[in-house]
């Protein structure tokens, strides 16, 4: 009674409608930029050999979860900026 989560829920139908009605042509593009974007950001040249990237992804500001007993769980995590990111 305290909270409504009906418009959250509205929404979230709406999105698994919208993704269940992509055409295989749309999802085989997606898959294309995926895999494109995944080995040029996914890979490196280390001493000549090509190398796996362990992670290229950030993760989007918000709640530090963790896992177990981790003393920065629910501090919020900030925006990291372009200027931060050193490869």
């Amino acid at each position: 009674d305290l909270c409504d989560f009906e418009p959250i829920r509205r929404h979230l139908n709406e999105q698994k409608i919208i993704r269940k009605a992509i055409t295989d042509e749309e999802k085989k593009a997606n898959k294309e930029d995926r895999n494109q974007t995944a080995f040029k950001f996914g890979f490196c040249m280390v001493d000549g050999h090509l190398e796996k990237v362990g992670n290229f992804n950030m993760e989007p500001p918000g709640t530090f979860r963790g896992r177990g007993e981790h003393p920065k769980m629910g501090k919020l995590k900030q925006r990291v900026l372009p200027e931060q990111v050193s490869l």
